[in-house]
This record gives C-alpha cells, structure tokens and sequence, in this order.
C-alpha cells in the first residue's frame, strides 16, 4: 500500500510502483487524502499489508503493526527499514531528508526484494517499545523537569535586559525579512530575464523558420551538396 496524503491513484509515483510491484507479483492499493480515501483509522487496515510505502507519522504507525515500510512520498524514495538503521531513521521522524532516491522501476524493485518478514517483525518489537505514548509522556515530563529545575537554580533577569534581548530578536526578524525581500526581487528579476530569453528564442525560431521558406533557402539546399561533391572531385 501507498500511504500518503500526496499521492494520487494514478499519479507518476503511483504507476511507477504500481507497475514495479506488478513485477514482483503483489497489488497495490493508494490510501490518502490525495487518493480520495483518506483514513481515519489507519491501524484498522495497516495490518492487512506486507508492505507500506510511506513516511513521517505514517511511517511510524505502519511499522508499529507490522508491516515493512519502504520510505516514499511523492518528491523521492528511502530505503525499506530495517533494524540496523532503525535508530537513525527514528530520530529524523522518517522525514523528507530520507527520500534521497528517484521513484524509478529498478529502485523500487530493489527495496521491494528487500522484504524480510521476521525483520519487519524486529523493527514492529522496537517501535512498540519505543514510539508509544507512555514513553513519549515520560521524555516531556523529563524535559520540563529539566527546563523547570534550569530555571529555578538560574538568578532573577533584569527587566531592562529583557527588553534589551527581545528589541534585539525583532531586529534580527527585521534583516530575514529585508533578506527574504532582496531574494524576492531577484528571483523577479530572473524570471524576467528567463521570459525575455524565451521570448527571443522565440523570434529566432519563427526568423529561422521564415528564411527556409525562401526561395534562396530552397536553392541552397538542393545546390548545396552538389557543390561540396564537386569540390570534392576537383581536390
């Protein structure tokens, strides 16, 4: 299965893995909201699947009932996961940052064959043990432990600094802004350029399509070669 939001059911991704998985003897079904059957509650059909192309959050819920999730949306294809990259992946959420691949046939296949079901059983175990909400309430709870004890044991802020520190983050906000501004004119200034490039490539064209409709044209073209032949026999 295709679970994504960004994927239609006959979008490029979608064919190109549907195809590729055709190949490898097994159908394909596209959830999201992009395929017009978003799901409300994915654990209820995640489970009917050998494999899931996904990522992020999706990712996450179907490698927690089972299933072996090859990485993929519709900007690039990840690797399938496994348990030795599995602490890796899960610190970068499964995210865009993974899909490094093109959705092209062969590369597809190549995750596809990866397919171990005792493997996607071990990563099932770790993302039980550790993508669950107990053990994600107790790492906030240890987190604002931390940032409330930090804060107690530092000495009252002075509300002159504080004013201080906050004029000085509205004037950084200021320079991205007029960064952001600057990089908008010149990516309008690009824009014109490139229309103004297109637009001559364009005269040209149709110049040179007017010249080979001349009469001088047509002559040169049926005389050309009969006088490089006879230059040829001179030399």
């Amino acid at each position: 299965m295709i679970f994504s939001n960004n994927i239609g059911v006959n979008s490029a991704v979608a064919n190109t893995i549907r195809a590729t998985c055709e190949r490898a003897g097994l159908e394909l079904d596209v959830v999201g909201i992009s395929a017009g059957n978003a799901c409300a509650s994915p654990e209820s059909i995640l489970g009917n699947y050998d494999i899931v192309f996904a990522k992020g959050r999706s990712a996450i819920e179907a490698l927690s009932v089972g299933s072996a999730v090859i990485l993929c949306d519709a900007i690039g294809l990840g690797d399938m996961v496994t348990a030795a990259e599995l602490s890796k992946l899960r610190a970068l959420n499964f995210g865009y940052r993974m899909l490094s691949k093109p959705v092209d046939s062969e590369t597809v296949y190549q995750e596809i064959i990866r397919y171990d079901p005792a493997r996607a059983a071990a990563v099932c175990d770790f993302m039980r043990s550790n993508a669950g909400l107990d053990s994600a309430l107790d790492q906030i709870e240890k987190v604002y432990s931390e940032v409330l004890e930090e804060h107690g044991l530092r000495p009252s802020s002075d509300l002159e600094d504080e004013v201080l520190a906050i004029s000085e983050y509205i004037r950084y906000l200021g320079s991205l802004a007029k960064k952001q501004d600057r990089l908008e004119i010149e990516l309008n200034n690009l824009a014109t350029a490139h229309e103004a490039v297109c637009t001559q490539l364009s005269k040209s064209d149709a110049e040179l399509k007017a010249i080979k409709r001349t009469l001088g044209w047509r002559l040169l073209s049926l005389f050309g070669p009969v006088k490089k032949r006879l230059i040829r026999l001179r030399g």
